[in-house]
């Protein structure tokens, strides 16, 4: 089994036309379950600020070794969720606890560059895939 996903209580900063609101998060105890978690709070925050853009009608979560969900939109069309954690830390082994939680901003821009990299050489060029960045414990 990999690395333990960190659990707990999370913050999720959202900014909106009202300001700044920290919401606090508490994960579930398992990657589906959190994946889960993380992907409902984005369909429903893109859905409420940018209505029309994927117009969602489901979101089904698949099995592991997949893309993570499919989005099916009100006019029958589909994409896939694909979600990606991020963690900042270039020498990240596994131990949350340790990783370091200090970073400058063009290392941070490195890392999700390296990302981003990655899940497009997984996935190739496609426009029907959605990459979502996370974080659960940075």
């Amino acid at each position: 089994m990999g690395h333990r996903k960190p659990r707990g209580r999370k913050h999720m900063i959202e900014l909106g036309p009202d300001g700044v609101a920290v919401n606090n998060l508490k994960l579930p105890d398992t990657k589906p379950e959190i994946e889960l978690v993380v992907a409902k709070g984005w369909a429903g925050a893109i859905d409420a600020k940018e209505p029309g853009v994927f117009d969602i009608a489901t979101l089904e979560q698949l099995p592991e070794e997949n893309h993570d969900f499919i989005i099916r939109t009100c006019e029958g069309k589909h994409k896939y969720l694909q979600l990606a954690e991020f963690i900042g830390d270039p020498n990240f082994h596994g131990d949350y606890e340790s990783a370091s939680k200090q970073h400058g901003a063009s290392e941070l821009l490195s890392q999700v560059l390296l990302l981003i990299e990655k899940k497009a050489k997984h996935y190739g060029d496609t426009k029907d895939v959605v990459l979502l960045i996370y974080t659960t414990d940075f």
